[in-house]
């Protein structure tokens, strides 16, 4: 993640996450760069659900055009 998002802080059985604020870095293949809110249509993320099934970090996966990194909330 370029930005992490403004609320990072999650209670154990929340069900609703705050993206806002958040960003991924995007590298092209011409070596451009762009970035990309983590709001944005395009972002996926997997496990989000994770975050608030028990204290501690998680990871969760961030998806962009096909392309996937985790990350640790």
């Amino acid at each position: 993640m370029s930005t992490n998002p403004t609320n990072t802080t999650y209670n154990v059985g929340d069900t609703s996450y705050k993206l806002a604020g958040g960003t991924i870095k995007v590298t092209r293949k011409a070596g451009n760069t762009e970035i990309v809110a983590l709001t944005d249509n395009g972002v996926t993320l997997i496990n989000l659900s994770t975050l608030t099934t028990s204290q501690g970090t998680k990871e969760v996966t961030v998806t962009y055009e096909e392309k996937k990194q985790q990350h640790l909330i």
